[in-house]
């Protein structure tokens, strides 16, 4: 999973970064990863926080995550695609 909103302290909505796993490690058990986006926006390529987007998958020997559009902080309409490699957790645009 990407993204979505959190509540800010001040009671603000605002549209995340980050990527979120799970692993089913047996039927009871369910181990969720959170992986944030780099403090240094720059230092790779990473997209901007958002809800309201669509992803799916692309089953290959290279799984992959296209995801599209959606809302940032705002309301603003955000309109870009991304791939995310999930062997690697790179995301290219």
């Amino acid at each position: 999973m990407f993204g979505g909103s959190v509540t800010s302290h001040d009671g603000r909505s605002i549209s995340v970064n980050t990527v979120y796993t799970c692993q089913l490690e047996s039927n009871i058990t369910i181990h969720w990863e959170s992986i944030k986006g780099p403090v240094v926006p720059a230092s790779v390529q990473w997209p901007v926080g958002r809800r309201f987007h669509a992803i799916t998958s692309i089953i290959s020997d290279s799984p992959t995550l296209v995801m599209i559009g959606g809302e940032g902080n705002g309301g603003q309409l955000v309109n870009d695609s991304w791939l995310l490699n999930t062997s690697q957790y790179q995301w290219s645009k």
